[in-house]
């Protein structure tokens, strides 16, 4: 438990950081190597056997996040989904042995690029929008305190079982006690960092992110089940791998970027 708060501290003090300081070429390059340290535990816990497909995976994801964080053209963005995946086909095509499971192996290398890949790179522009700083605290703190009560809010009153087949321990009433910690997240942000927010948006930005967290930590929990591990991996003391530190992140920063940008039109 220590190790893990420990780790917590100096990660929350590392992120801060970048975020509060690091110009946007920084910013964006830290948030690569996050997606590449995720992209190779996913293929490395759904692709455990062969070394090219592991490999051809991590590059496709890589191609998708780089279009999206350093060109932000949406041709370049359709030019690396579309050829890659014309590549990857050529690949597992070439190399395969036997036809059984190819196209298995070829959709689980799209949705590897795609989850990791086309998700992810939204941190960075996120940030780059007008008040960007404050839309990342708010992702990243409401996802962060909606997980911390709902799982104290689950052990004090949980009885329901939220997705028993997915995630034994998580409860209808800490999904709705997560609510309380994200609105609250938001909230704090605005006041130390965006005042003139109307409280309206604090409470809808809250509630968004307070549903779509806990359901991107599920599809991480689902994936893992399904190839009978606890952790992604180990690379971050007393917290595993990446993949189970970004899970809950993975579909907020999309959905928070299109909120800012459609609803409130930065």
């Amino acid at each position: 438990m220590l190790t893990r708060i420990i780790s917590a501290i100096i990660m929350a003090i590392l992120i801060a950081a970048v975020i509060l300081f690091a110009p946007a070429i920084i910013f964006n390059g830290v948030v690569l190597l996050v997606i590449m340290g995720g992209l190779y535990e996913f293929f490395k816990l759904t692709m455990p056997s062969v070394d090219l497909y592991r490999e051809t995976g991590w590059i496709y994801g890589v191609a998708i996040a780089s279009s999206i964080l350093f060109w932000r053209q949406p041709l370049a963005l359709t030019a690396a989904v579309i050829l890659g995946l014309f590549f990857v086909t050529l690949i597992h095509m070439h190399h395969a042995t036997t036809l059984e499971g190819v196209t298995s192996r070829i959709a689980m290398t799209l949705l590897g690029a795609v989850y990791l890949g086309a998700t992810l790179p939204f941190w960075g522009m996120l940030r780059a929008m007008p008040h960007g700083k404050a839309l990342v605290f708010m992702g990243i703190g409401a996802t962060a305190m909606s997980d911390t009560f709902a799982l104290f809010t689950g052990k004090a009153i949980g009885k329901h079982k939220f997705a028993p087949l997915t995630s034994p321990n998580k409860t209808m009433e800490g999904f709705i006690g997560g609510f309380a910690g994200s609105i609250l997240s938001v909230l704090i942000v605005k006041m130390i960092g965006w005042q003139e927010l109307p409280i309206v948006h604090v409470i809808i930005i809250g509630f968004i992110i307070g549903v779509v967290g806990p359901f991107g930590d599920l599809v991480e929990s689902m994936i893992k089940r399904d190839h009978h591990v606890k952790d992604s991996g180990n690379i971050i003391p007393g917290h595993g791998g990446f993949l189970d530190r970004l899970d809950a992140m993975i579909f907020v920063a999309p959905v928070l970027y299109l909120y800012a940008k459609w609803i409130l039109s930065l």
